[in-house]
């Protein structure tokens, strides 16, 4: 893991140097590892909206027949509390919903089974630290599933095979003119919203496709268009769609020869989104965000964080790719135990907080672990990114020492940071400039515990407060 160490003096130097690095915490576990915990999402409260508490909630396993919904507030790290638990009843996947309101943190929509089929219900957890009687959102004869809300559209969900729409407010509930509407029908699963996209799995022929719908103004009202392809080849799982910058790319890992690969479309110009050829077999459940405040100079609105599960290192792991659609991209978990369901969520209080949470097999129990990374506000004035020549190393490839040569454009602190191929951080340090222009640090091949490396790439990121400098090494 990346790791910031510094003495007093050279600390003071790098907060007055507003150097901006990528620095994940160490990574806890939010769950105990006695019972199944899966399906987190994350509530942040919003100091305008009532509410500056960031709670985190999952679901829980806990005996064959049961399931319950806990809640843990990570500000204060306290102990877990069930939201929702009855013996022989399951309650499964959350969807928190914020709401301005100066008595309630969050309403939360779930799953239950408590009629006899899987119908959708809401409660408010309260500031008080009660829970409200649970009402019914959508509760027919059928099976309800897999509900979604945004903000502005209402709701979309799965009835037994078919995805449904309807204008929802969290506040009214549903308007009086407002009824059901079936998008697609006939072995549909799975929707995601962003509230003018919905996109599904369709199964056809044994395969399962990719299908999506617009939501059009057409002669005074919405409309969703005729429901068309977005992939028909292999087999197709784990859709994502953002809602609030890129409410209109859609996510989704794609089966190509047996392999799985992550795939990408933009629906507004029916486009698709281009991923680095991302190293190991299998790439799969992908998320995305975008922060939404000025922390990156191109594009001050758009800095994204792309987060998948892959089995670089033959078992399945955690990755984060946080500088765009880069090739370059960091291991989260770096554990021995199989990792999955990767999250993202960004907390916009008093700074930018990037949480990412994840589902890590331990002790036989599925168990919710997270780090979190705060990002500076402000537009780094990086002008050379992702320019390799930028550094010059000889020899190169090497066997037993390198130089690494590189051009400061003013004196300061530096972070440098050397990655495996496949991710991990084998040796970072930071040093300090007394002067621009070129600049040299030797390598030995060696990790930061002196143990010898094995051969192969290298990637190289050297970051400045103006520059972020990037460039490989082949150890042989």
């Amino acid at each position: 893991m990346v790791r910031l160490l510094l003495s007093p003096f050279i600390f003071f130097l790098f907060c007055h140097a507003q150097a901006q690095f990528y620095v994940w915490s160490e990574p806890v576990p939010i769950t105990d590892s006695v019972h199944d915990n899966i399906n987190s999402c994350i509530y942040i409260g919003d100091p305008l909206l009532f509410a500056d508490v960031t709670f985190i909630v999952w679901e829980q396993l806990v005996d064959s027949v049961s399931t319950a919904i806990f809640a843990r507030n990570l500000d204060e790290m306290t102990v877990p509390f069930p939201l929702l638990s009855q013996s022989g009843v399951q309650f499964k996947n959350p969807k928190r919903i914020p709401v301005w309101d100066q008595e309630i943190y969050f309403f939360l929509f779930y799953e239950t089974n408590q009629n006899g089929n899987w119908d959708i219900f809401y409660i408010k957890y309260m500031k008080d630290g009660s829970v409200t009687t649970p009402v019914p959102v959508c509760m027919t004869s059928a099976d309800e599933r897999n509900l979604n809300y945004s903000e502005y559209r209402g709701i979309v969900w799965q009835q037994d095979e078919t995805v449904v729409h309807q204008e929802y407010s969290i506040t009214w509930g549903f308007p009086p003119t407002s009824q059901p509407v079936i998008i697609d029908s006939g072995n549909c699963l799975n929707p995601v919203f962003s509230g003018y996209y919905c996109a599904w799995e369709k199964v056809v022929n044994n395969i399962s496709q990719v299908w999506f719908s617009t939501l059009d103004y057409v002669t005074g009202q919405y409309i969703w268009s005729s429901p068309a392809l977005a992939d028909s080849s292999g087999d197709n799982a784990s859709l994502f769609m953002g809602e609030y910058l890129r409410p209109e790319w859609l996510l989704w890992q794609h089966m190509d020869n047996g392999l799985w690969r992550i795939n990408g479309m933009d629906l507004f110009d029916m486009n698709p989104l281009s991923f680095p050829d991302f190293p190991g077999n299998n790439n799969i459940n992908p998320w995305f965000i975008e922060l939404m405040f000025p922390v990156n100079k191109d594009d001050p609105m758009n800095c994204p964080f792309l987060t998948w599960a892959s089995d670089n290192t033959g078992n399945m792991e955690i990755y984060v790719n946080e500088t765009g659609w880069s090739s370059f991209f960091v291991n989260i978990s770096e554990s021995e135990m199989e990792d999955r369901c990767p999250r993202l969520y960004a907390d916009y209080k008093y700074s930018v907080r990037v949480y990412l949470t994840w589902e890590s097999y331990r002790n036989d129990h599925w168990q919710i672990w997270m780090t979190y990374q705060d990002v500076p506000i402000g537009v780094p004035e990086y002008e050379n990114s992702n320019i390799a020549e930028q550094i010059k190393t000889f020899p190169n490839p090497f066997t037993s020492q390198t130089t690494i040569e590189f051009a400061l454009d003013k004196p300061g602190l530096y972070r440098v940071e050397i990655f495996s191929s496949i991710g991990q951080v084998v040796l970072s340090f930071t040093r300090y400039a007394n002067q621009s222009g070129n600049q040299k640090i030797g390598w030995n091949g060696q990790n930061s515990l002196g143990i010898k490396l094995p051969t192969g790439l290298y990637n190289v990121r050297i970051q400045t407060t103006s520059q972020l400098i990037y460039g490989q090494l082949i150890l042989q």
